[in-house]
């Protein structure tokens, strides 16, 4: 790979934006925050509850965790209901 593809790749990595799918978890994370990168008191929180690392996703993955999750249906809405009883 030519040094300016890698370079490509990089920054393309860097500038992914994360978003939240799951339900808030009071004073730790609202439901469709965005970042850069996991926010600390959300990593600490996800090695209590390990599935919430399933609902953060890449942005481009955003339409359709909606979908599931506002239609009450699929494999999103399931982790997102378990995720609600263990917080």
């Amino acid at each position: 790979m030519s040094k300016a593809k890698k370079t490509a790749a990089a920054d393309a990595k860097r500038s992914t934006i994360l978003v939240y799918c799951g339900p808030t978890i009071p004073h730790v994370c609202n439901r469709f925050s965005m970042f850069s990168t996991v926010p600390e008191a959300l990593n600490e929180k996800a090695k209590q509850v390990p599935l919430i690392r399933n609902l953060i996703l890449p942005i481009s993955e955003l339409r359709e965790a909606r979908v599931q999750i506002e239609g009450r249906s699929g494999s999103l809405y399931a982790i997102y209901l378990e995720i609600q009883k263990s917080i």
